[in-house]
Formats: C-alpha cells, structure tokens, sequence
C-alpha cells in the first residue's frame, strides 16, 4: 500500500534511531504526539531530502 513508514529502533528511539520506507509518492507526515524530539526531527530531515 502507498505511504510512509516509520520504523524505530527500540533500544535507541529516544536517540533518533529511525528509519522511513516510502512506497509511492510522498504523503502528508502525520507524528504521533509522543514522539521524541530527536526521533521526529530524524523524520522531518528523512522528509526534506525527499522532497529536494
């Protein structure tokens, strides 16, 4: 199915140790409200090279 997905690494989420599998075209990122900061900013800098 196309999307975004997040994947994190349990022992090291809090340290920003993610990684995205895109499928398709790149949707709107939607973060959980829990996320920690470094995991999210992680995601948003995955983002940004996509979309350049």
């Amino acid at each position: 199915m196309p999307g975004s997905y997040g994947i994190k690494c349990s022992p090291h989420f809090a340290m920003g140790m993610v990684m995205l599998i895109q499928v398709g075209d790149i949707p709107q990122a939607d973060f959980p409200a829990d996320l920690p900061r470094r995991a999210k900013d992680r995601f948003t800098s995955i983002l940004a090279r996509e979309t350049e």
